[in-house]
């Protein structure tokens, strides 16, 4: 796997956070992302305290934990969301918190022959 470039990497994350959410200082933003992401969710991180975020909060998801979740958990509960997860948002967007998403497929692949 090539690395990836870290100038341009930089330089997307300036545009995210300086004119994509205009983020503000005393900001906070959250960045929710898959796991390859990594690399750019850290441009962005820095990039967001470098223009003054009060704290970045980040939160990765998993396809294969996903998959795990559909193949073995009942039913019932695959709509379910944890409390947590819906406070979070909730709590953003009380405080007007910036909002940063970060997919770049749907992993379909991930859950192929999963009911």
């Amino acid at each position: 796997m090539t690395p990836p470039d870290t100038d341009l990497l930089r330089a997307y994350a300036q545009l995210v956070v300086r004119a994509g959410v205009n983020l503000a200082p005393g900001q906070e933003l959250l960045v929710d992302a898959q796991l390859d992401h990594a690399p750019l969710v850290r441009a962005i991180t820095a990039e967001a305290y470098e223009a003054g975020a009060r704290f970045v909060d980040v939160h990765y998801n998993d396809p294969y934990v996903r998959r795990a979740r559909a193949i073995a958990s009942p039913d019932d509960t695959l709509g379910w969301t944890p409390p947590w997860m819906v406070e979070r948002l909730e709590r953003a967007a009380q405080i007007e918190a910036a909002v940063v998403g970060i997919s770049d497929s749907s992993y379909s692949d991930v859950f192929e022959g999963v009911d």
